[in-house]
């Protein structure tokens, strides 16, 4: 995966679906059950973005894959100033370039954090999931209400995650 298509990626996942999808019906959620709002469908709504988890946790992942690639100046060197190199140079400096960017941005490091950002957050989504049959039948609890404060807090942290990764010094 290139840097502008991995960039693409990042932010349809991370911009589109998690902070401007997913989040925000959380946070409708929120409100539902807090009386201040009244809709009628937050949880057919939420249930189908629950649902949509299995294949965006797919995007997800293949973002994480594609970090390392994507995002190390070795192929700046390649691409850009190693065209007017011999291919030797060309090879060493793109090293170079990779070994320092390994060791300042450790992005082994970041993508465990990632991985663990998402872990968190599907088991909060299958916690909400098995809750929301019971909500459904008016059998709100504080259970489901601390479940979605949780997975909220789940997205919001795998959010700050993904956006850090696209801001990764190269």
């Amino acid at each position: 995966m290139n840097p502008t298509s991995w960039s693409r990626a990042r932010s349809d996942f991370n911009h589109a679906w998690l902070k401007n999808r997913f989040v925000v019906a959380l946070s409708k959620a929120r409100k539902v059950l807090d009386g201040a709002v009244e809709d009628e469908f937050i949880w057919d709504d939420l249930s189908a973005l629950l649902a949509e988890w299995s294949a965006r946790k797919i995007d997800a992942m293949q973002i994480l894959e594609g970090y390392a690639v994507a995002m190390n100046p070795s192929r700046i060197v390649a691409d850009g100033i190693g065209e007017n190199l011999d291919s030797e140079t060309t090879s060493w400096l793109a090293d170079i370039a990779s070994r320092r960017w390994t060791q300042t941005e450790k992005p082994e490091e970041r993508i465990a954090t990632a991985r663990e950002a998402m872990d968190t957050m599907n088991a909060q989504i299958e916690v909400v999931a098995n809750l929301i049959p019971d909500v459904r039948q008016n059998k709100s609890s504080v259970k489901f209400a601390t479940a979605i404060i949780e997975l909220q807090t789940a997205a919001s942290n795998l959010s700050e995650v993904l956006t850090a990764l696209g801001s990764t010094r190269v």
